[in-house]
């Protein structure tokens, strides 16, 4: 999916989490390539809101360890951007929290069959993650708050699939794209829209976002759209 990363067969380095404003924490999965997603934690004062999961049990364990890091307090809401396994095979993790998605992501999610095996990914362990599907959906905008905080939700699919959903926090200029963006890498469009897509890369524009938290890669700026 990506290029200029690690060569096949070395080691993956370590995620990172990245504060990407004040009180806006991004977890970076470096590489960046297949099943290597960025997921997003925004804490308050007595909940938390997480932004997507991770693909396999063992790195949605370690994810999940990560928020705890981040903040004590209790994740009341997870919002997936797109039904993909590696946003949402952790689902099960945060299972008492809302779990907030498009209706078609709940739909996807229910409906697929992920492998544990797979040609695609050789020698991946996904281990035991249970199908865990969005229990919240909405159909165009939705807006979740964190204490006084909007992250407004909206739909810009069909793009990469047919139920990609972009969290923009507009007092803090912050947009967390899903894989409507790979920064560093090819998308993958075989779900989805060629022309829906740059439609929603137009429209992530013109929000004129100071930081774009992208479903795979490094933290950008607005130059990602470029």
């Amino acid at each position: 999916m990506s290029s200029g990363h690690v060569p096949h067969g070395a080691a993956v380095p370590a995620p990172t989490i990245e504060e990407v404003a004040a009180g806006i924490f991004a977890y970076i999965q470096l590489d960046g390539s297949w099943f290597l997603n960025n997921a997003g934690c925004i804490p308050g004062k007595h909940a938390a809101t997480v932004i997507d999961t991770v693909g396999t049990e063992a790195r949605a364990r370690v994810w999940h360890e990560a928020v705890g890091r981040i903040t004590p307090q209790r994740v009341a809401a997870l919002i997936n951007t797109h039904h993909h396994a590696d946003h949402t095979n952790g689902n099960f993790l945060f299972a008492d929290a809302a779990i907030i998605a498009h209706e078609r992501c709940r739909e996807e999610v229910m409906a697929a069959q992920w492998p544990r095996t797979s040609p695609m990914f050789p020698g991946t362990d996904f281990g035991d993650c249970p199908m865990t599907p969005p229990t919240v959906t909405f159909r165009d905008e939705l807006s979740v708050y964190v204490d006084n905080l909007e992250l407004r939700l909206f739909f810009v699919g069909p793009a990469h699939t047919t139920n990609d959903v972009a969290v923009w926090i507009p007092e803090k200029r912050v947009l967390f794209s899903g894989d409507v963006v790979f920064n560093g890498g090819t998308p993958f469009a075989r779900f989805g829209s060629l022309g829906g897509w740059l439609q929603a890369l137009d429209r992530f524009a013109a929000l004129d976002p100071e930081v774009v938290v992208p479903g795979h890669g490094p933290v950008a700026g607005p130059g990602v759209f470029d």
